[in-house]
């Protein structure tokens, strides 16, 4: 649920603003349309969970099917959307595969092709920036990679996560080595010989 990811903050405040009360009113909405769509599948579950998290309600087994208001959709908004989470995906990315903490804070810059998609990414930076555990997001037309960066391609552009003064270039490049070594060992195949 993208949603809960990003109004997670709002969600955990400790005061009750209107904001707050917008998003908890929001997850609560899906939230009850996700166990109508569930309910054909694990009605049991489906019936005690809305039980306990909506006192009082009618049981799911007498509510209409959720249908979707199509006039809702907006498909630029969509389009952006999908840019940040690719985004956010790619940061995680780079993470596991450098094996970066969740809690270290890192600095990117998104690299794009066109005015557009840089426009598309600002509009998403908040998002961006809190669900990839960034401190610094920077966006531009053809940005110049940064020295010692790890990239990742993302739709309209590249992803740069500089790593100097997180990951030691000295270590990074033995264990580059290390891979390439092993990579260019035979291996055995199903049958337990090596490749000829």
């Amino acid at each position: 649920m993208a949603l809960a990811q990003i109004k997670k903050s709002v969600i955990n405040s400790e005061t009750l603003t209107a904001e707050k009360k917008n998003a908890m009113a929001i997850l609560s909405y899906v939230l009850k349309n996700v166990l109508d769509l569930l309910h054909p599948v694990m009605p049991f579950i489906t019936e005690e969970l809305n039980s306990i998290l909506f006192q009082g309600s009618e049981m799911v087994i007498s509510r209409a099917w959720p249908k979707a208001d199509e006039s809702l959709i907006v498909a630029k908004i969509e389009a952006a959307f999908d840019q940040a989470f690719a985004v956010v995906e790619s940061v995680r990315g780079v993470r596991g595969r450098y094996n970066v903490s969740p809690a270290t804070k890192l600095n990117a810059v998104v690299s794009v092709d066109d005015a557009a998609t840089e426009a598309s990414v600002k509009d998403c930076m908040a998002i961006i920036t809190e669900l990839s555990g960034l401190s610094d997001l920077s966006v531009a037309v053809k940005a110049v990679k940064p020295k010692f960066s790890a990239s990742a391609v993302v739709p309209g552009g590249e992803l740069y996560i500089p790593l100097e003064g997180i990951l030691d270039p000295a270590a990074e490049i033995a264990r580059l080595e290390k891979d390439k070594c092993v990579s260019r060992e035979p291996r055995p195949n199903l049958l337990g010989h090596g490749r000829g």
